[in-house]
């Protein structure tokens, strides 16, 4: 026969078991609730996404076949063959401007200099208009193509391939060019071998260090040189 002390012992084994087998059936009923709320949720944002995916769904699923993949790969050969095309064009426009642009920016150069050489050396107003004859043409012909124009038609081509700033002071220089000219204009009327009056030389002088000035500016403007 079992002790008082024993039946003790076994009757608080006993709670104990009921009170663990409880508190595990309450944890367990909590997590199984807890667990369907999540899927209920993953369920209703999966239905969601479906929906609002459903049309690119089905053009992941064309351009993933053999005809997509082929549409797309047109689509990019042709499309790459365009960009190479462009591109081989903008560099050839590129390096055709700056050969013109080096062209043009030689031949001034050498004309202003020139002009500004003689000019420090003219005694007579014929000497003077010697030296202004860069303004019509490059006697020393650093360019066939260009030494029988107009220096302000030089200007003109370098005009049309300089940006904004460039071309400002493109017009600038223009404006000195064609008072010079207006001045040799008024020099071709007087006696050659009259004495350049030294006031008159020095205005000259001045009026193309002016030119050269801003044709440095003008170079420093030209965006592919």
């Amino acid at each position: 026969m079992l002790s008082d002390k024993t039946k003790k012992n076994i009757e608080a084994e006993e709670t104990f078991r009921y009170a663990l087998k409880a508190k595990l059936e309450e944890e367990h009923f909590k997590t199984t609730l807890l667990l369907s709320e999540q899927l209920k949720n993953v369920q209703k944002n999966t239905s969601r996404q479906r929906n609002e995916n459903g049309v690119n769904h089905v053009f992941f699923r064309f351009f993933n076949s053999t005809l997509g993949i082929w549409i797309l790969s047109t689509i990019f050969i042709s499309g790459g063959a365009s960009l190479f095309q462009y591109t081989q064009n903008k560099y050839k426009i590129e390096a055709t401007n700056k050969e013109s642009a080096l062209k043009y920016e030689f031949d001034i150069s050498a004309r202003i200099e020139n002009m500004k050489y003689f000019l420090d050396r003219a005694l007579t107003v014929g000497d003077a208009q010697i030296a202004l004859s860069g303004l019509y043409h490059n006697k020393f012909k650093t360019n066939e193509d260009l030494s029988g124009q107009t220096l302000n038609t030089i200007y003109l081509h370098l005009f049309a391939l300089g940006d904004k700033d460039a071309k400002e002071v493109v017009k600038r220089s223009m404006e000195i060019v064609t008072k010079l000219e207006r001045i040799n204009f008024d020099l071709s009327l007087r006696q050659k071998s009259l004495l350049l009056d030294k006031e008159e030389k020095e205005n000259l002088l001045e009026m193309v260090k002016n030119i050269s000035k801003l044709h440095l500016d003008v170079i420093e403007n030209l965006s592919y040189l």
